[in-house]
């Protein structure tokens, strides 16, 4: 019984003992006047007006480049290589390609395969996003994160139309390699591809000479140490899958996108009138229904065509 006293008593001077330098370590701390994040705040380099304006230009002339009608097929020798596609090599600063060109490792990260809620993606489009009263292209949006001299870096949003399949069929249709690229066996059939509307983010550097800005790196967001890893394809930590449409609304009652408003207003009324058509089925029409379900899809949609469920003309 001693020695659990002892012991206790050992415990409990330890546990007063580390208090007593936790509360002096925090006096001492108060009494520094300055806030660090102040100071950083203060000492930290701003961009210029202009500087800003050209620099956006250049991310989204960059992205828009990158990601119009991107096929994940053609980039992916490039990924493999490290060679920088044409496409893009007059955005590229000269130090990038004479020292990054044909080096997998290269910090110019093109479109990839990527697997997100159980769809996989092969391809990519930009999406027009053009607000009234502005030149910007809100497809590529950019912010300004920090300066060091010539050097700038900014966080980038693109927003892009993906066209996806069933990872099951993507599995089937492409042999993956020991660098986790892909080659491509089998045509996907039209059938089985979808669209989805995503968020990419990446993080570009630039640097600024006398010819004007270039990009010196653009390199996905939550990056994951190199290439092998990063080409991974549920290594999805910089994507982001949004609503398809938007509809949003103005203080008014209207769609801020007006396209999007009329695609879900035409849809919903196609939708409804089809349940309300439905429910009007008898018994009878329900029994012969079941049967032509059983059948198979094409067969049960062409009995309900027939009765003028599907077609608006029942």
């Amino acid at each position: 019984m001693k020695h659990i006293y002892l012991v206790f008593i050992l415990v409990l001077f330890l546990i007063i003992s580390t208090g007593c330098g936790f509360i002096e370590t925090k006096a001492a701390g108060d009494s520094v006047s300055e806030d660090p994040a102040s100071v950083v705040e203060d000492n930290r380099e701003t961009v210029d007006s202009n500087d800003d304006q050209a620099i956006k230009k250049i991310i989204s002339d960059y992205f828009t480049a990158l990601y119009t009608d991107a096929q994940v097929d053609e980039y992916n020798e490039y990924s493999r290589t490290g060679v920088i596609p044409n496409k893009i090599r007059g955005f590229i600063a000269d130090k990038t390609l004479a020292e990054g060109d044909g080096n997998p490792e290269v910090g110019i990260h093109l479109p990839r395969y990527i697997s997100i809620n159980g769809m996989t993606i092969t391809g990519y489009d930009i999406i027009d996003i053009s607000v009234d009263g502005k030149d910007e292209n809100m497809s590529v949006v950019s912010d300004f994160i920090s300066k060091n001299e010539d050097h700038y870096l900014y966080f980038v949003k693109v927003y892009a139309k993906a066209k996806v399949v069933p990872d099951e069929v993507f599995s089937k249709s492409y042999r993956k390699e020991e660098d986790n690229t892909y080659t491509k066996i089998w045509d996907i059939k039209q059938d089985d591809t979808d669209a989805v509307k995503v968020e990419i983010r990446y993080d570009v550097e630039l640097t600024k000479s006398s010819a004007g800005f270039s990009v010196l790196r653009a390199i996905e967001s939550n990056i994951k140490a190199g290439r092998k890893n990063r080409l991974f394809i549920l290594n999805n930590d910089n994507i982001t899958r949004l609503p398809y449409l938007e509809l949003e609304k103005t203080a008014d009652g209207a769609y801020k996108n007006p396209i999007d408003g009329e695609i879900y207003e035409t849809e919903k009324a196609i939708v409804t009138e089809f349940f309300q058509k439905f429910t009007l089925l008898d018994r009878e029409r329900m029994n012969l229904l079941s049967y032509r379900w059983e059948q198979g899809f094409t067969e049960a949609k062409g009995f309900l065509d027939n009765l003028g469920v599907t077609s608006g003309e029942g």
